[in-house]
């Protein structure tokens, strides 16, 4: 994760799409497609993580347990840092669905994937793993937490949510609230450095949330995410993707991306919108819970 940038934070959101359109390609994990033809994935993991590829290799952090999806990484402790005292050094595992793939579960040709949807996920934070030093370095960030993944088509092209906790690093800097973000890069941008091409295009802190069981993510406690994804134009008439963020059920917030968009840290600039993808379940330098995952044709029929 790069480094947070000090400076405020604040985006243009641009106006809602119109005229939205979809071609949708059902993959693997629709339990009854001629019953439901909307219902895009539905796990609810009774069966294990045998939909789910560990996209990161990582050396079993990645387990089903009592009908859930498990993360639960590795201490992040300093035996390798990157320089004396730094806190970047992190442990992450993103287990990823793609509505095409191969036998191994590589993503098949993301054109023709999924465009416009609702994702659906129970997250449990249950808590978070990295070892404080005796100095005060190394405290857990506020972004050590559950993340969902859309759009997603590989590790470096994918849209990513996720609602932060509170920043034990730098406790005058606490985060909490949620942040929107992309990784969208060519195959030259590097990998786990500050130009890697991840930008955090929306960020909303505990500040400007109202409700305050809402301003921070607690461990131990189970929530309803849901992302809204669809492909449409901007005001200006381009090829844009509206997404929208919920949380146990109230929309916290959303941004037009029309390619247009400045990082507010992080990437190398404005970079194009994801127009298709599956979807992912990530954890840093955490212990996450995943369960009840649903995609559905975006304006579909609700289930009961």
């Amino acid at each position: 994760m790069p480094p947070r940038s000090p400076y405020p934070l604040s985006v243009t959101v641009l106006g809602l799409l119109l005229g939205t359109s979809c071609t949708v390609v059902l993959g693997p994990g629709v339990e009854d497609p001629t019953q439901d033809p909307d219902q895009l994935l539905l796990d609810r993991f009774d069966d294990g993580r045998a939909q789910w590829r560990d996209w990161h290799d990582s050396p079993g952090w990645i387990r089903s347990d009592s009908g859930s999806l498990v993360i639960h990484t590795a201490v992040a402790d300093h035996d390798q840092p990157a320089f004396d005292g730094d806190e970047t050094f992190t442990y992450g595992a993103l287990a990823a669905h793609c509505p095409l793939q191969d036998s191994e579960g590589m993503c098949l040709d993301p054109a023709i994937g999924w465009s416009d949807y609702t994702f659906d996920v129970v997250i449990e934070p249950r808590a978070q793993v990295r070892a404080p030093l005796q100095d005060g370095l190394n405290q857990p960030a506020a972004w050590e937490v559950p993340w969902v993944f859309f759009r997603f088509q590989d590790t470096r092209h994918y849209y990513y949510l996720l609602f932060l906790t509170h920043h034990a690093r730098e406790p005058e800097s606490d985060f909490g609230g949620f942040e929107i973000g992309k990784y969208n890069c060519p195959d030259d941008c590097g990998v786990f450095t500050v130009d890697s091409g991840k930008e955090t295009l929306l960020q909303v802190t505990a500040d400007d949330i109202d409700d305050i069981d809402r301003k921070y993510l607690e461990f131990g406690r189970r929530y309803a995410v849901r992302v809204e994804v669809s492909n449409g134009t901007s005001e200006a008439g381009d090829p844009a993707v509206s997404i929208q963020a919920f949380l146990d059920g109230e929309l916290m917030g959303g941004i037009v991306d029309d390619g247009t968009l400045e990082p507010i840290f992080g990437g190398q600039g404005a970079t194009p919108p994801l127009f298709t993808g599956g979807v992912g379940l990530y954890g840093e330098d955490c212990e996450a819970w995943f369960d009840d995952v649903s995609v559905r044709r975006l304006g579909a029929p609700e289930l009961d």
